[in-house]
C-alpha cells in the first residue's frame, strides 16, 4: 500500500515538473500576484475603477521588483559560488598535474642516470599530490633550488653513513682509492661515536686492503711530531678539552685498549691498578655508568695524562707505545699508510688546487687498465660541516681534467717520498 502511494506521488511530482517547468515559474508567480491584487482592489473599491487599476499596477510593479531582485541576487550568489568552486577545483587539479609532471620528469632523469628510479612522491611525503599545500610547495621548491645551485659545482649534502656506503659502492664498481685523510689512526679502532656504518666501512676496507692506499696528515706547525708519534695522548688532550663530559676522554682510552688485544694484554692491568677498579669487561665504555667506575675516573682524571699516558714504558711512554702498536697494526691490516705533516701537504698543494682549510679528505678514485690509471675522478670531503651531515664535492675529468692530473701526480710523489716514513718513525720509539 505504502509502495503504491509513493509511486503515485512520484508520478504526480514528475507531471507537475513538466506542467510547471522552472523557467516559467517566475512568470506564473507574477501573474498570480497580479490576479490576487486585482481581486482585492476590485472587491475593496468596486466603484473606483481608475484608482483600482492604478493601485493594482503600482502594487504589482513593487512586488514584482522585490521578487525579481531577490531571485537575481540568489542566482548571482549561486553562480559565484559555483564559479569559485569550479576555479578551485581547476587550480587543485592543475597543481596536482603540474607537480606530478615535474616529479615524473625528475624520476625519468634519475632512472636514466642510475637505472633505478625512486618514487619522489614517497621520498618527499607528497603521496599523489592530493595533500599538497603552500608550505610544502615552498619546501620542495627550495630543496630543488638548493640541489640545483650546489649541483653546478657537484656539491652535495649527505649523511655520514651515506658517505661510507658511497665509498664502498665506488670500490665495488672496480675503482681503487688513494686518499689523503685527516682521520687519525686511533679513531680507526675506537671511533668517537658508536656508528654501525663506520664499523661496516672499516671491516670492508680491511677485507679489501688491496683497493686502498692512505696518506695520514698530522699537525706539525710547532716543529714537533707529537701528533704522529704520540697520537693517543694528543687525542686524549683534545677530547678532554672538547664539549664532551670530563670523563669522556678517559672512557675513550679504555675503549681503545679493549678494542685492540695487544693493548689490552700490555696495558689492561696497568689501567685497572691506576684507576683502582676491579676489572675491565667487554662493554661500550661510552655508556657504562656503574657508580664505582664513574667515581674512579673522577678521582684520578686530574692525574691521568701524567700518571698513566706519560708514564715510562721501556725507553718510551705508554702513550707512544700505544701509538706505535696502532700504527703497525694499521699497516699490517691495510698494507699502505704514509704519515705526512700538514705543512708538507699545504706546500705540495696550492690553495687554488686544494684548500685543506676546507677539505679534510681527498679521495682519488681510479681503475687500472694495462698498468695505467684510467677513468679517474676525485671526491672531496669538506670539513666545514659538523655532525651527522657532511658536504662532498665530486671532481670529474670533464669538469677539471687538469686538476685531476695534478692530484694524481702529486699523490704519487707523496707516496714515493714517504714510503719508508713509518720505518723512520719506528726507529725513534
Amino acid at each position: 500500500m505504502s509502495s503504491n502511494r509513493n509511486n503515485l506521488l512520484d508520478v504526480m511530482s514528475a507531471f507537475l515538473k513538466k506542467l510547471f517547468p522552472p523557467e516559467t515559474r517566475l512568470g506564473m508567480l507574477i501573474s498570480l500576484i497580479i490576479g490576487f491584487v486585482g481581486c482585492i482592489v476590485a472587491v475593496a473599491l468596486p466603484s473606483q475603477l481608475p484608482w483600482s487599476i492604478l493601485i493594482q499596477t503600482v502594487v504589482t510593479i513593487l512586488i514584482t521588483a522585490i521578487l525579481a531582485n531577490t531571485i537575481t541576487r540568489y542566482q548571482s550568489e549561486t553562480i559565484d559560488s559555483a564559479t569559485n568552486k569550479a576555479l578551485k577545483t581547476i587550480d587543485e587539479q592543475y597543481i596536482k598535474l603540474a607537480t606530478k609532471i615535474a616529479l615524473e620528469t625528475i624520476e625519468k632523469k634519475l632512472k636514466g642516470i642510475t637505472g633505478k628510479s625512486k618514487n619522489l612522491f614517497q621520498i618527499f611525503q607528497l603521496n599523489d599530490g592530493g595533500n599538497f599545500n603552500t608550505a610544502h610547495n615552498k619546501f620542495f621548491n627550495l630543496l630543488i633550488d638548493s640541489y640545483s645551485t650546489n649541483g653546478v659545482e657537484r656539491k652535495y649534502f649527505i649523511s655520514i653513513d651515506t658517505y661510507y656506503k658511497l665509498v664502498i659502492e665506488f670500490l665495488n664498481l672496480g675503482y681503487k682509492l688513494k686518499t689523503i685523510n685527516g682521520l687519525l689512526l686511533p679513531f680507526w679502532y675506537a671511533p668517537k661515536e658508536k656508528d654501525k656504518s663506520l664499523e661496516n666501512y672499516i671491516d670492508y676496507c680491511k677485507k679489501n686492503a688491496h683497493l686502498y692506499k692512505r696518506i695520514t696528515y698530522y699537525q706539525d706547525y710547532d716543529g714537533k711530531n707529537d701528533w704522529r708519534d704520540d697520537t693517543v695522548r694528543m687525542i686524549y688532550r683534545d677530547l678532554k678539552s672538547s664539549e664532551k663530559s670530563d670523563d669522556f676522554a678517559v672512557r675513550w682510552i679504555i675503549t681503545l685498549i679493549m678494542n685492540i688485544p695487544m693493548l689490552k694484554d700490555l696495558f689492561g692491568n696497568e689501567i685497572i691498578v691506576f684507576l683502582g677498579i676491579e676489572e675491565l669487561i667487554s662493554i661500550n665504555y661510552f655508556t657504562y655508568n656503574e657508580p664505582k667506575f664513574i667515581e674512579a675516573i673522577k678521582k684520578n682524571i686530574s692525574n691521568f695524562e701524567n700518571g698513566f699516558l706519560k708514564k715510562g714504558y721501556n725507553d718510551t711512554t705508554i702513550s707512544c707505545k700505544m701509538t706505535d702498536i696502532i700504527n703497525r697494526l694499521f699497516e699490517d691490516e691495510m698494507k699502505e699508510n704514509s704519515f705526512v705533516g700538514k705543512r708538507r701537504i699545504d706546500n705540495t698543494f696550492h690553495k687554488d688546487e686544494i684548500d685543506f682549510e676546507v677539505v679534510t679528505e681527498v679521495g682519488y678514485y681510479y681503475k687500472e687498465k694495462d698498468g695505467k690509471e684510467s677513468d679517474q675522478f676525485v671526491m672531496y670531503l669538506n670539513g666545514s660541516n659538523a655532525g651527522p651531515s657532511i658536504e662532498i664535492q665530486i671532481i670529474t675529468k670533464e669538469d677539471k681534467g687538469e686538476l685531476i692530473a695534478i692530484i694524481q701526480r702529486k699523490l704519487s710523489v707523496l707516496f714515493e717520498e714517504n714510503g719508508s716514513d713509518s720505518e723512520k718513525s719506528r726507529g725513534t720509539i
